[in-house]
């Protein structure tokens, strides 16, 4: 493009309000300014329905086509509308009427495959796909995802009519990650020998793609793994490493004391011999008030979280010393000071909390729940105890409302916090129904403390037939007894 022609298209872009920055430079080297002026005068690309659509992808299309394939009346078809992203622009007018106007869209099955990768695709391999047989098989309709037009024809029909697929054992590898697997590769892995042994099983799974195939058998027979100790390690995510990766791990020092046994569980293969190498060399492992944290959750966090969360100074007195165990692992060392640094725990009433459950929580949601001005009533302190820390602050809203509405407010248990209010409701008008007090001697009846299962199995009664019986009205939860909940 000359010069001149640069100056004419800033002109165009000025004048329908586009910037001429945003034009990409293979856009000027490649296009003439009509062509560029084409594309920009489309009107239903500024409007809200379409404006999304104008993307880079877009100077590839024909202006004319542009046009058209906007004006068909598919998009008003739910069924269709997904189709209509930028990556249309791959495809001609053509090429999208013919694909749209296929009959085996009225099937179901197929219409998983209704994404914005079918432009990839040529028709004529679109109807071949579609038209295989062994989609009348349903073992094989996991495969039924936008990730086979990633794939060509070829590689499709040569997967699917492997013979492999006769036997039951490989039926969990019939998932969409095998479209990014060639053939090839696929055939290597299961005409594998090793894997035809049955203690082998439990390794099929799509995460075998990982592997290297020539690496399978050397892996399955590292001697390590012979060893009934490592039994619990061998599990798919052993696919995960390569071969001398794994070989590291397993000839590390550490697995002939007994304290670190525990921690060879399959979560292992989400580090490396280094990491592994330098958690297990801190020196807090020599100390018995520490022991108890080497639990496979370790695996979870990483070397640098777990000697910030340790070299905090609180775990050796209260009220966080009982706090410390393993399940600190799920959290992570922000979270553990926020939750450390809360006001709340200054007041008496609060400390119950503090067990090692809080690290299954977040700061956010543990403010939000004992900011409550409920706390200050004697009739919700009992409730205080860490299961609190499962529920949401709408939960326990809901909860306390129904119960005041109820007049049962005064005999809530933190076991009544297990249920919904569409529970609470069913049960109490079951109860109502057959001339059962809800209160019997200053304790709540049994039916709203003890567990679904318990219900079922001791006292016969379904929850989910109660709640259709007795469905809650709407809006019963609206209106606020208790006031600044």
């Amino acid at each position: 493009m000359t010069s001149n022609d640069i100056e004419i298209v800033k002109k165009i872009c000025l004048k329908y309000n586009y910037k001429f920055e945003d034009i990409p430079k293979w856009v000027l080297n490649h296009f003439s300014p009509k062509r560029i002026e084409d594309i920009l005068s489309i009107e239903k690309l500024k409007t809200d329905r379409f404006k999304y659509l104008f993307t880079s992808n877009i100077w590839n299309a024909n202006p004319s086509d542009i046009e058209q394939i906007l004006d068909l009346d598919c998009w008003n078809n739910p069924k269709f509308s997904s189709l209509l992203t930028p990556n249309i622009w791959r495809a001609s007018l053509q090429k999208v009427k013919e694909i749209i106007s296929l009959n085996d869209w009225n099937d179901p099955k197929f219409s998983s495959l209704l994404t914005p990768n079918i432009w990839r695709c040529e028709v004529s391999q679109v109807k071949q796909i579609l038209k295989l047989e062994v989609w009348d098989n349903p073992k094989f309709k996991p495969l039924l995802t936008s990730n086979i037009w990633r794939n060509n024809l070829n590689n499709v029909v040569e997967i699917l009519e492997l013979p492999y697929w006769q036997d039951d054992v490989y039926d969990n590898l019939l998932k969409t990650s095998i479209w990014k697997v060639t053939p090839s590769k696929v055939k290597k892995i299961l005409s594998l020998e090793c894997l035809k042994d049955k203690k082998y099983k439990t390794l099929i799974t799509p995460s075998i793609w990982n592997a290297d195939p020539s690496e399978i058998d050397k892996i399955l027979n590292i001697k390590q793994l012979k060893d009934p100790k490592f039994k619990n390690i061998l599990s798919p995510n052993i696919w995960l490493l390569k071969y001398n990766q794994i070989k590291q791990i397993l000839e590390l020092p550490y697995w002939t004391e007994e304290k670190y046994k525990s921690l060879l569980t399959s979560n292992i293969w989400n580090k490396n011999a280094e990491e592994i190498n330098n958690i297990l060399s801190l020196p807090y492992w020599k100390e018995d008030q520490y022991k108890t944290l080497l639990t496979p959750t370790i695996w979870s966090s990483n070397y640098q979280e777990i000697v910030n969360i340790l070299t905090l100074d609180v775990w050796n007195k209260p009220p966080f010393k009982d706090t410390l165990t393993s399940s600190i692992w799920n959290s992570n060392y922000q979270n553990v000071i926020d939750i450390i640094s809360l006001p709340y725990w200054q007041d008496e009433k609060f400390t119950s909390l503090l067990s090692p459950v809080i690290w299954n929580s977040n700061p956010q949601k543990i403010k939000e729940i004992l900011s409550m001005d409920i706390w200050n009533d004697n009739r919700f302190i009992s409730l205080l105890t860490p299961t609190i820390l499962c529920k949401t602050k709408s939960q326990i809203e809901s909860l306390i409302i129904i119960a005041e509405k109820l007049d049962i407010d005064k005999y809530l248990t933190t076991s009544y916090l297990a249920k919904t209010p569409s529970h609470i409701y069913a049960i109490n008008s079951f109860l109502n129904e057959r001339h059962i007090p809800s209160v019997i001697d200053g304790k709540l009846h049994i039916f709203y403390n003890c567990s679904n299962a318990t219900l079922k199995n001791k006292y016969k009664i379904d929850i989910n037939n109660l709640i259709k019986l007795y469905p809650i009205p709407e809006n019963f939860e609206s209106e606020k007894k208790y006031g600044n909940i």
